[in-house]
C-alpha cells in the first residue's frame, strides 16, 4: 500500500539522513539512475526528494539506538520503533515530539500491572502498525513474546495477545512484525521460523500459517538421520552445545564485547531504571554517574569470561537429555532452548561469584551507592533493585542469545558444522 511504501521511505532518510548531499555540500537530490533489461545503469529522474531527517533531537534528547520499525497514521502520526531502549516515539507530519512510549498506562493514568505483579513495559520490542478502522495502535513486543494494542489516541492499554492456545505447531510467539487487515485479521512475523506468517483472528485466536517456503529433502541426510543411534545424536547435541558456547564467549568475554557488539544490542544499560533511579539522577545533574555505572557494568562482564567459559562447559556436561529427535529435528535454536529450560537456575547461580568478586574491583558497588545515595536525597519512593542479580540476568541473557545465533548457522551452513554435528544440518 501507499502508506507502507511512505513508511519504508521514511525509514531509509532516517538511517541514510545525508543521502540527498553531495561529498562538497551541494544538492544531488534530483539525480538518479535505473538498469535496463541488460542490467546497463541508465540516468534518471529521482523518484523521491528529500524533505527532512529525523534524528535524536527531535525527540527532546531521548537517545534514538535503533529504528526497528517505522509506521503512520491517516493523520500524519509517525511512530518510531526503537528496540534497543524498548520504546515507540510518536511524532507529527512535522517530526516533533508528541510522547515517549515505554511504561503502558491505562484509562485512569495508571500504569498497567501484569498478573505476576510487574508492571507493563516493552521489552525489546521490533513492530509497528496503526490499524485505521478500529483506531488501535500494535506493538509487537518481541522479546517479552506478545502484542500489544493500545488506544490510537491516548496511547492507554486496550488489550494484549500473548500466544494462542489453539496454536500449532512449533514456532516460538516472537512477533517481530505486525500489521491489521480490514476484516480485523492479525498478521505476525516471527522470529525464526520455519512455518510461515501467522495469521490470528480477531479475537486473537490462532488461524493458521501461510507464506512457508516448501522444504528441500536430501534422502541421503534423511536416512542417515533415520538410522542413527541415541549415542550418535546425543554427541551432535552436546557437540553442537560446545560450539554454541565457545562462539558465545569469543564474541561477548573480550574488550567491548557487551559494550559495542552487535551494534551494541548486548550492552547492559539498566533500562529498567529509566522510569525511577536515572531520570530522578538526571534531573538534578547526576547523568554522568549513569554513563560510569553501564561502562564499568560492561566492562566487568568482559572480564568474566574464564569462569563463565567453565561454568557453561560444567553445565553442558552435567545436562541430561532424553527425547533426542525433538532436538536434532527440531527448530533452529531447539537445543540451545532446551539448554535454557533445564540448566538457566544452575547457570545463574554460578554466575553469581564471578560477578560479585568483580564489581568492587571494577568500581561498580561504588558508583551504584553513590547513585542510590543521591536518588534517596530526592526521591521519596524506595529502591528495590538487586543489582548482582540484574548484571547475571542481562550476561545470561546475551550468551544465550549467542548461542540460538550460532545453532541456527550449525543447522543451516556446513562450515559451522564438524563431523560430529552434521546430523544436524538442514542445508
Amino acid at each position: 500500500t501507499m502508506k507502507e511504501i511512505g513508511s519504508f521511505l521514511l525509514a531509509l532518510l532516517l538511517l541514510f539522513p545525508a543521502a540527498g548531499l553531495a561529498a562538497d555540500g551541494s544538492s544531488n537530490v534530483y539525480a538518479g539512475y535505473t538498469y535496463d533489461h541488460y542490467g546497463n545503469v541508465k540516468s534518471t529522474p529521482a523518484p523521491f526528494l528529500l524533505e527532512k531527517t529525523i534524528t535524536y533531537e527531535n525527540l527532546r534528547g531521548i537517545a534514538l539506538d535503533s529504528v526497528d520499525d517505522i509506521c503512520t497514521s491517516r493523520d500524519g502520526r509517525i511512530f518510531l520503533v526503537d528496540g534497543k531502549q524498548s520504546r515507540v516515539h510518536v511524532l507529527d507530519s512535522d517530526g516533533n515530539m508528541l510522547k515517549t512510549l515505554k511504561t503502558i498506562r491505562d484509562t485512569d493514568n495508571k500504569i498497567v500491572i501484569l498478573e505476576d505483579g510487574s508492571q507493563l513495559m516493552f521489552n525489546g520490542c521490533q513492530g509497528a502498525f496503526y490499524h485505521e478502522k478500529q483506531n488501535e495502535l500494535y506493538i509487537a513486543d518481541t522479546a517479552a513474546q506478545r502484542v500489544v494494542v493500545l488506544d490510537g489516541e491516548d496511547y492507554t492499554f486496550r488489550r494484549m495477545i500473548t500466544r494462542p492456545d489453539n496454536m500449532t505447531g512449533v514456532t516460538e510467539f516472537k512477533p517481530a512484525k505486525v500489521t491489521v487487515d480490514n476484516a480485523d485479521r492479525i498478521y505476525l512475523v516471527v522470529q525464526s521460523s520455519y512455518e510461515g506468517i501467522i495469521e490470528l483472528n480477531e479475537d486473537g485466536t490462532f488461524s493458521r500459517y501461510f507464506g512457508v517456503n516448501e522444504p528441500q529433502i536430501n534422502i541421503v541426510d534423511y536416512l542417515w538421520k533415520s538410522i542413527a543411534t541415541d549415542a550418535q545424536k546425543e554427541n551432535a547435541i552436546m557437540a553442537c552445545l560446545d560450539a554454541c558456547a565457545d562462539t558465545a564467549v569469543a564474541h561477548l568475554f573480550v574488550r567491548d564485547g557487551f559494550y559495542t557488539y552487535k551494534d551494541m544490542d548486548y550492552r547492559i544499560s539498566y533500562t529498567t531504571l529509566e522510569g525511577s533511579l536515572f531520570d530522578t539522577l538526571t534531573r538534578h545533574g547526576y547523568d554522568n554517574l549513569i554513563d560510569t555505572l553501564i561502562l564499568r557494568t560492561n566492562r566487568l562482564a568482559e572480564n568474566c569470561g574464564s569462569p563463565i567459559n567453565t561454568a557453561l562447559h560444567a553445565a553442558i556436561d552435567s545436562l541430561d537429555i532424553t527425547d533426542y529427535d525433538a532436538l536434532v529435528k527440531g527448530s533452529d535454536d531447539a537445543i540451545t532452548d532446551y539448554f535454557e529450560l533445564y540448566e538457566y537456575r544452575h547457570l545463574k547461580s554460578s554466575f553469581q561469584t564471578p560477578v560479585s568478586v568483580r564489581m568492587p574491583l571494577f568500581h561498580v558497588s561504588e558508583v551504584w551507592n553513590e547513585m542510590v545515595q543521591h536518588y534517596t536525597e530526592y526521591a521519596a519512593a524506595p529502591l528495590n533493585f538487586d543489582i548482582q542479580n540484574y548484571i547475571v540476568e542481562q550476561m545470561l541473557e546475551a550468551i544465550l542469545t549467542e548461542m540460538r545465533a550460532e545453532e541456527a548457522l550449525v543447522r543451516s551452513d556446513s562450515t559451522h558444522r564438524n563431523d560430529a554435528m552434521k546430523l544436524l544440518g538442514k542445508d
